[in-house]
C-alpha cells in the first residue's frame, strides 16, 4: 500500500515537473536562439570588435 502511494506521488510529481519545465525550456530555447543569431550577426558585421571583446 505504501509502495503504491509512493509510485503515484512520483508519477504525479514527474508529470507536474514536465508540464512546468516544458514551456520554460521552450522559452529558454527561443531566447537562446535569438541571442545566438544576434551574436552571429554582430560578429559578421564587426569581426574585429567581437574579437577584441572576447
Amino acid at each position: 500500500m505504501v509502495y503504491e502511494m509512493k509510485s503515484l506521488i512520483m508519477n504525479a510529481s514527474k508529470k507536474i515537473l514536465y508540464y512546468i519545465t516544458k514551456p520554460v525550456s521552450r522559452s529558454i530555447q527561443i531566447n537562446f536562439s535569438l541571442t545566438y543569431k544576434r551574436i552571429m550577426l554582430s560578429s559578421f558585421n564587426k569581426p574585429t570588435n567581437s574579437l577584441k571583446n572576447s
